[in-house]
Formats: structure tokens, sequence, C-alpha cells
């Protein structure tokens, strides 16, 4: 059979590696997670890059081609004008209303103002090398249009339009034509990469989507793996602090019950010597040690034992009236408030009956009263106080117990609840069961119960337990 010791220790190295358990799977959640993140971000900024040339080249065509075409149009309409002019004027032998000199010079300027607004977006070496032949046939049919438009009394010579005027329009127009060709092709150009490079950026995308999504379904996978092993090492925590808690019970219950017999029997004879004789004063100093010492261990006897009993299972329509219990409980704790100089308040208590028996009742009034008697002494604030309050809900009573005592440090106020845990910072004595055992019974009959602190003003102790005739919640 394992010692006590070796037991500790085996249970020591069972709750760390408990532990490890359940940070470990920790690192896969990371991982997916980051998985996820970067596949998403890989996604975004892969797409952006794809349809950044969609951008450049849509600039392209909104900012060089279509304004290109929009000019070289307008230039070869105003040809078209300044050849309609200039034939009406030799047709009619320079008399054609509206196609006079004037007219046909404000026509011609329009001509070389849309090839100059043109000239600066010639960018490509296709352009640049028509630009030059261009300005040479503007030059050309304005010398043309002169001659037309100067032909002399007799108006226009028929053989001058035709064999000047004509020729220098037509090819000025091709010019144009051709740079308006050259400007519809890099426009289709752009279109087709545009197209071709969307559709290229989408495929990619939907890839780098499912890939996406196949990584968060694997990150999904094993959080939920992550979740059912945390889930099954919590709950394998909970059923050994269970069996714990259960062996504990049990030894705390066998050990009272094999001590007290013992120990009754040596007080008996304790007692049955100093009555039948009269012992030296050296001797009665002793006897006297040895019956307080009796009588601490069976103060732990007696925590052990309502410790123990505390985690039975309590009877079914149990009810116990809260005034009667707690009138009882200050009676019996009265005088010794009055010899530590404490002042006791209580409120007005509504009368309410509680699913408990009295004597759980009792337990659990007795140790929280008397657990801030005890520490209220530590306190610096004077005068000690301690009061009692309780509040009655629809189907609970809330009862508190508050001290001006030194108060419970925050990272304490949930172990003081455990057994045999005590704060290292106090000077009183105990065992460490007392609020185990309150702990215990209020959860035995389906009750509630917590504290409020502050360090150096005081602890209030609460619970609530249900009413009696309030139906239990299905276990």
């Amino acid at each position: 059979m394992p010692t006590p010791r070796r037991t500790l220790r085996v249970r020591k190295a069972a709750d760390s590696d408990t532990a490890e358990m359940a940070l470990r799977p920790s690192y896969p959640v990371v991982i997916g997670m980051v998985l996820v993140v970067l596949s998403f971000a890989l996604t975004l900024g892969y797409s952006h890059f794809l349809l950044q040339p969609i951008d450049e080249r849509a600039l392209a065509i909104t900012g060089n081609a279509l304004p290109s075409l929009q000019h070289l149009a307008n230039m070869r309409v105003e040809l078209a004008h300044l050849g309609k002019s200039v034939r009406d004027l030799a047709a009619t032998g320079g008399s054609a209303p509206n196609t006079d000199a004037a007219a046909i010079d404000a026509t011609l300027e329009r001509v070389q103002s849309e090839f100059h607004l043109y000239r600066p977006l010639a960018v490509s070496s296709a352009e640049t090398q028509w630009v030059p032949v261009v300005d040479q046939r503007l030059a050309r049919l304005r010398l043309a249009t002169d001659r037309v438009v100067s032909g002399g009394a007799g108006g226009p010579a028929r053989d001058t339009l035709q064999e000047v005027f004509e020729p220098a329009l037509e090819q000025t127009d091709a010019a144009a034509g051709a740079l308006q060709r050259l400007h519809e092709t890099e426009a289709d150009a752009y279109a087709t990469r545009i197209l071709q490079t969307r559709q290229q950026a989408t495929l990619i995308a939907m890839l780098l989507g499912g890939a996406s999504l196949a990584i968060a379904f694997v990150a999904t996978c094993l959080v939920l793996r992550v979740l059912r092993t945390r889930a099954h090492i919590a709950q394998r925590y909970v059923s050994m602090q269970s069996e714990r808690n259960a062996e504990l019970e049990a030894f705390a219950g066998r050990v009272a019950h094999d001590l007290r017999d013992p120990l009754g029997a040596i007080a008996l004879q304790m007692l049955a010597v100093t009555h039948r004789h009269d012992p030296e004063p050296e001797l009665t100093r002793h006897f006297k040690a040895i019956e307080r010492q009796l009588e601490r261990t069976n103060q732990i006897i007696e925590a052990l034992l309502e410790f123990a009993r505390a985690g039975a299972a309590p009877a079914a329509g149990a009810r116990a009236n809260l005034t009667d219990v707690l009138n009882a409980v200050i009676a019996g704790i009265r005088p010794r408030l009055e010899t530590i100089q404490v002042e006791l308040t209580i409120a007005p208590v509504p009368p309410v009956e509680l699913a408990c028996t009295p004597g759980a009742l009792s337990s659990v009034l007795s140790n929280l009263v008397g657990n801030a008697a005890k520490f209220v002494v530590e306190g610096s604030e004077l005068p000690r106080r301690i009061a009692v309050r309780v509040s009655e809900e629809a189907l609970t009573a809330h009862v508190e117990v508050e001290d001006n005592g030194p108060g419970i440090p925050a990272e304490a106020e949930q172990r003081i609840f455990e057994p045999f845990r005590r704060l290292h910072t106090t000077r009183q004595s105990g065992f460490g069961l007392g609020l185990a055992t309150v702990k215990k019974i209020v959860e035995a009959y389906h009750g509630q119960l917590g504290v409020r602190s502050r360090p150096a003003q005081g602890s209030v102790f609460w619970f609530e337990l249900p009413k009696a005739g309030t139906p239990r919640p299905a276990e």
C-alpha cells in the first residue's frame, strides 16, 4: 500500500500532466489561425497585384487612347468641312454664301488646333513616326487651300482644285485616319489585355480563395479537436477531483471515528486520576497541558466529522426556520463576542423557512459568524463590528455576514473554500475546514455562496439557499 507522501507525489504528477495536456493543444490552434490569416492576406495581396495592370491599362485607355481618338476624329470632321467649303466656293465661282475666305481659314485653324491638342498624347513610337508626316501634309493643305481661295477675280480654278487641293486633303485625312486606326488598335489591345488579366486574376483568386477555405476548414477541425480534448481533460479533472473529495471525506470520517474512542478513554482516565488522587502541583500542570491537547484534538475530530457529514446526500423535504436557527447560533456565540468586544448587528429577519435541515443551516451560520469573530480581532479598525443581514428573494433567501477585519487578498477568495486551505498571514488557530464545510453544505442543498472583500477593510461572506417547498433542480 503506498504511503501518503508517495500518493501525494503521484497525484501532483497527475495534476501536472493534466495541466500540460490542457496547454499543449493550443499550438495547433495558433498555427491554424496564423495560416488562415496568412492565406487570406496572401489572397488579397496577390489579387491586388494581378488587378494593378488592369488599372494601368484602363488609365491608358481613358487618359490617352480615348482623348487621342476624340481629337483625331474631330480633326477629320473639320477636314471634311474644309473640303466641302472649298468645293462649294469653287463651284459657285467665289459667290457661295457662308463660304468666304475667312470661314475657310477658320475651319483650317480648327483642324490645326485639334492636331496640336493631339500631339502631347502621342507617346508610342508608331505615333511619333506619323506626327511629322501629318505636319507636312497639313502645311501642304494650307498652301493648296490658299491657292484655291485666292484664284483671282474669276474665282478658283477647277484644275487647281482637282490637282492641288484634293490630293493634299486626301493625304492629310489618310494620315489622320492612320493615326486613328493605330489608336483604335491600341485601345482594342488594351481592352483584350484587361479582359485576359481579369480572367486570370479571377481564376487565381478563386484558387487562392479555395485554398484559404481549405486551410480555414482544417483550422476549424483543429479547433474542434482541441475543444473536444479540453472538454475530455476537464471531465477527467472534475472526475479526479470528485474522487479525491470522496476519498478525503471518507478518510476524514474514518480517522475521526477511529480516534474518538481512544481519546475519550484517555480523557476518562485523566479525569479519574485527578479525582481519586490529589496530584502534586507539578503533575497538575502537566495534567492541565494534557487536557488542553486532548480538547484541541477533540476539536480536530469534530471538524473532520462535520466536514465528512457535509458531503452526505441531503434528505428530501427538509425545512429549517431561519429566524430560530439564527437566534440559537447567536445565543451560543454572544458570550465569545462580548469577551473580544465585538459589536453585533442583526437586521430584521423575514419569516422564511429554507429547504435544508436545521442542523445543516446551524453549521453554515455558526461557521460564518464564528469565522468572522475569529478574524475580526486582527483588523485595525475600531470598534470591531459584525453584521448579519437577510434578504428574501422570490425563490431563495440571501444571507450576508460582514466584518471589519483585515479582509482577504483577491487571489485567495476562491482558495479559502478548499479543504485545509488557510491564509498564511493569519495568527488564528484552525484547520481549514470551516469554509469548506459551508461550501459543501450550501452546494448540497442547491445553493450558492461567495465572498466580497477589500484588504484592510473587511469581508462579506454570503450564501443563498432555496426556500422550503421550492422544486429542486434536476440532478
